[in-house]
């Protein structure tokens, strides 16, 4: 177990700047948290929807002409999320073996998630559980963002590992261990789907 101790300030430069890619925010995308309360928990999830909503738009290929489910948001997350980092796939597919708790997940994410992206103002209700995305915040080079990402991400991670430059080969096959390729390639297939509009989730059952 790693500890980390860094204030809300910086949490807060790793959602709107990315300034340590992800490093921080995004192992907030996970739901199991234990904070001190509801506004520490929203303010954990505004700096990953921050991080995420925009580059989640412009992976979507969105032209601000489209609307969305709440399901569709959530799924655009996970799919610039595994854009920046494949090995996300792992974490995937480990829930989805699991259905009771890729139910439980899912809703939890769905709840928060795309609350802190309405309240970030980054989407905006179009009435019937439909969104679009505002176009707030947009990256305009979304390959360079993603490579800005990444490099900051394994950057930090090896010099917080005794600045180890194998560090991403244990991430990654710690990933591996967890989950095989074909499982994650499910996992991600999953996702696309829900993404696409191709599997309604309704109190977190996708089908």
């Amino acid at each position: 177990m790693t500890i980390y101790v860094l204030s809300q300030q910086d949490v807060a430069a790793d959602g709107l700047e990315r300034r340590f890619g992800g490093y921080f925010t995004l192992k907030l995308f996970s739901p199991f948290l234990l904070t001190d309360g509801p506004v520490l928990e929203s303010h954990l999830a505004g700096s990953t929807a921050r991080f995420l909503g925009p580059l989640a738009a412009a992976a979507s290929g969105d032209t601000g002409q489209a609307v969305y489910s709440s399901d569709q948001l959530l799924a655009h997350g996970y799919l610039a999320f595994l854009e920046l980092y494949p090995d996300f796939a792992g974490y995937l597919a480990r829930l989805a073996r699991d259905r009771d708790l890729w139910l439980r997940v899912w809703a939890h994410q769905l709840r928060m998630y795309n609350e802190a992206l309405d309240t970030a103002g980054y989407v905006a209700a179009c009435g019937g559980g439909r969104w679009s995305y505002t176009g707030l915040h947009a990256v305009g080079d979304l390959e360079r963002e993603r490579a800005r990402c990444a490099a900051r991400f394994w950057a930090f991670g090896a010099v917080c590992h005794q600045a180890d430059a194998g560090f991403p080969d244990a991430y990654f096959a710690k990933t591996d261990t967890h989950a095989s390729h074909r499982e994650q390639r499910r996992a991600r297939a999953l996702v696309q789907r829900i993404a696409e509009g191709g599997l309604r989730v309704e109190g977190g059952v996708a089908g």
